[in-house]
């Protein structure tokens, strides 16, 4: 989908944050209504990626999960279907990869803080994801 197409179907125009990763990559959010997600988008202008952050509590995902669910959600609802990673940054932050059956690039990455606790949640291109440190 196209940044266009995003912008109109929220009804709410979409900004560019003014960094540009290294690959060409932007991230857009939405001007209004919208406060807590944000979209990647390619170099060609698709939208390919949705990002839920910790100001998002009101987004769901297909399976309930939002901004505030815990870890045990995640391991209830994935089982072994679920990857872990694990980083120190200022905080420890692990990072929860469920990847689609079939499609090994796209799926959900949810973070979870140092108290169990999801503080952000991307869902699309899985390798859009860069590390939190």
């Amino acid at each position: 989908m196209s940044v266009n197409n995003a912008s109109r179907l929220l009804g709410t125009p979409l900004i560019k944050l003014s960094a540009t990763y290294q690959d060409d990559r932007c991230v857009v959010y939405p001007k209004s209504k919208f406060n807590g997600l944000s979209f990647g988008v390619t170099p060609d202008g698709s939208v390919d990626s949705v990002y839920v952050g910790y100001t998002g509590r009101r987004f769901k995902t297909d399976k309930g999960l939002h901004v505030g669910s815990t870890a045990n959600d995640l391991r209830r609802l994935y089982g072994n279907r679920i990857e872990l990673k694990t980083y120190q940054c200022a905080d420890l932050l692990h990072e929860y990869i469920y990847r689609q059956p079939g499609h090994s690039n796209q799926g959900f990455h949810y973070t979870v803080n140092a108290k169990g606790k999801i503080e952000g949640i991307m869902s699309g291109n899985l390798g859009a994801v860069i590390p939190p440190c």
